[in-house]
């Protein structure tokens, strides 16, 4: 059996553990901040095209 093609499962582990860095990105990304993010760039696309 080659060395590869082991049964075991592979562990990823987090320092923070495995389900924290998730609940660190959705707090930053609230829906509120993407929607500002999106209108921030529509605008800036918008006065690009124009000047």
């Amino acid at each position: 059996m080659p060395a590869c093609a082991s049964n075991t499962p592979i562990r990823i582990s987090f320092t923070q553990g495995p389900g924290r860095a998730m609940t660190t990105f959705n707090r930053i990304f609230t829906t509120e901040r993407l929607l500002q993010i999106i209108v921030i760039l529509a605008a800036t696309i918008a006065m690009k095209l124009m000047a």
